[in-house]
C-alpha cells in the first residue's frame, strides 16, 4: 500500500520572515541573499558575513563557488560554533494562526511539528491543497485522488501527473501496444487516434473497419424495421378508418333505400288517386255532353 506523508507547511528553508521575529535587533541577523532572518547559519571565513545554509549553497552553485559579498573563491565557512550564541535570545511568533505562542529560535521546528494549529499540504508537486491537523484524514483522502499525483504509464513506464495523463496518452506516449483486433504493434496514440477508432473517418484496422460497417448495417436494418413497423401501423390505422367510414356509408345507404321505398309507395298511391280522379272527370264530361245533346 502506498505510504502517505503530507508535507508540514511553514517549515523554514531559506530563512524566517522578519515579521515573525519579536526582537528589536532582527535586522542585524538578516541574510544578505533572502533578506529573512538567517536559518541554519553558515559564515564566510573571509568576510565574516552570515547566510542561510540553503541560500549560500544555492548561490555558490550558480556563481562558481564564490562568496556573494566579498567574492572570494572558493567559499569557505569557519564552522565556528560560537556564532550560535547570536541566536540564543531570538524569540519568534508561530506562523500557524490562531496560535499565539512565543517560541525560542532553537525550538522553532519542534514547536511547528507539535503545534495544535499546524497545517499540512499535499506532497504532490504543483498541488496547493492545504488542510489543518484536525482534517489530516481529509488530506489523506485528497492525496488518493489528487490531479497532481504521478501515475506510471503502463505503455512507456513514464511517470505522468494525472492532470496531464490524457494528453500524454493521446499525443506524447512513445510506448508500443498491440492492436487487440489485428495484432499489429504501434504507438498507443496512433492506435487511439485512428487505427481502431470507429468514430474516425480513417480507420486502418481491417477487423475494426469490418465490425464498424457491420454495426452501421445493423443500425440501418434496425431503422428500416422501425420504419416498416411504423408504416404497418399507419396502414392499419388507415384501413380501420376506411372500414369505419364504409360501415357508416352502408348504414346511410340502408336508410336511403327505406326512404326511397316509401317515396315509391307514395308515388304509386298518388298515381292511383290521379287515375281515379281523371276517370271521374271524363265520366262527368260525357254526362254533360249527353244532356246537352238531348
Amino acid at each position: 500500500m502506498e505510504s502517505f506523508s503530507p508535507e508540514l507547511i511553514n517549515v523554514p528553508k531559506n530563512g524566517i520572515e522578519l515579521k515573525m521575529v519579536l526582537n528589536k535587533n532582527k535586522e542585524e541577523l538578516k541574510c544578505p541573499i533572502c533578506h529573512n532572518l538567517i536559518w541554519n547559519y553558515t559564515d564566510c571565513s573571509q568576510c565574516g558575513n552570515l547566510f542561510c545554509n540553503y541560500c549560500i549553497n544555492e548561490s555558490i552553485s550558480k556563481v562558481k563557488d564564490s562568496c556573494p559579498v566579498c567574492k572570494v573563491t572558493p567559499f569557505k565557512s569557519s564552522g565556528s560554533k560560537a556564532l550560535k550564541k547570536l541566536f540564543v535570545n531570538i524569540k519568534l511568533k508561530c506562523p500557524n494562526q490562531p496560535c499565539d505562542e512565543e517560541i525560542e529560535y532553537s525550538e522553532y521546528i519542534t514547536h511547528l511539528e507539535k503545534c495544535k494549529f499546524r497545517k499540512y499540504r499535499c506532497n504532490n508537486n504543483g498541488c496547493d491543497y492545504v488542510n489543518n491537523l484536525q482534517n489530516k484524514k481529509e488530506l489523506e483522502e485528497h492525496s488518493k485522488t489528487c490531479q497532481h499525483k504521478k501515475i506510471k504509464c503502463k505503455y512507456c513506464d513514464k511517470e505522468i501527473k494525472q492532470i496531464d495523463f490524457k494528453k500524454h496518452e493521446n499525443s506524447e506516449c512513445q510506448g508500443l501496444i498491440k492492436c487487440p483486433f489485428c495484432g499489429m504493434a504501434m504507438q498507443r496514440r496512433i492506435f487511439m487516434s485512428n487505427h481502431a477508432d470507429s468514430n474516425s473517418n480513417n480507420i486502418k484496422c481491417l477487423k475494426t473497419k469490418v465490425d464498424h460497417y457491420i454495426k452501421e448495417c445493423n443500425k440501418y436494418k434496425d431503422e428500416l424495421a422501425k420504419l416498416q413497423a411504423s408504416s404497418k401501423n399507419e396502414i392499419d390505422n388507415i384501413k380501420k378508418d376506411f372500414e369505419t367510414k364504409l360501415d357508416d356509408l352502408k348504414e346511410n345507404n340502408k336508410k336511403l333505400m327505406k326512404e326511397n321505398e316509401k317515396l315509391n309507395d307514395d308515388i304509386l298511391n298518388w298515381d292511383k288517386s290521379f287515375q281515379k280522379l281523371h276517370k271521374k272527370v271524363l265520366l262527368n264530361t260525357k254526362r254533360r255532353r249527353s244532356k246537352d245533346n238531348k
